[in-house]
């Protein structure tokens, strides 16, 4: 597949979600993921896209929440050192400067605490959990 196929690529969440739409693409999506956010979207009656980017990670978000528009972007955190921040660059740090839209930035040490608060509001309950 080319890059083109790959950037041209709006699918929705629904069809992405089928392991047939994202071996063309060459994805394994994490299925807990895509669970949480069908869950989310069908009780908050608003449509999730799925975008397959390939290229630099920063421009091209930036590039498509000019082209979508999204109303709001989150994006991940993994704590980089400042030396490899200054040394490898920041994706976060250069969407969040810029973004055409609101960007939250959620930290790596916070995701299980962020999937725990996504899974309740969708009434979802964890192996374990009560």
């Amino acid at each position: 597949m080319g890059q083109q196929q790959a950037d041209a690529a709006l699918i929705p969440l629904v069809e992405f979600s089928d392991p047939r739409v994202s071996k063309i693409y060459g994805l394994t999506p994490d299925r807990e993921t895509l669970d949480i956010l069908t869950r989310a979207a069908n009780q908050k009656g608003v449509q999730v896209f799925a975008k397959v980017l390939c290229g630099d990670p920063g421009k091209k978000l930036t590039e498509a929440v000019q082209r979508i528009p999204l109303q709001w972007l989150v994006v991940g955190n993994r704590g980089l050192s400042t030396v490899k921040r200054v040394l490898m660059g920041s994706v976060s740090t250069y969407v969040v400067n810029h973004a055409a839209c609101p960007v939250t930035v959620v930290r790596e040490n916070m995701v299980p605490t962020a999937v725990q608060e996504m899974r309740a509001s969708c009434g979802m309950v964890a192996d374990g959990e009560k």
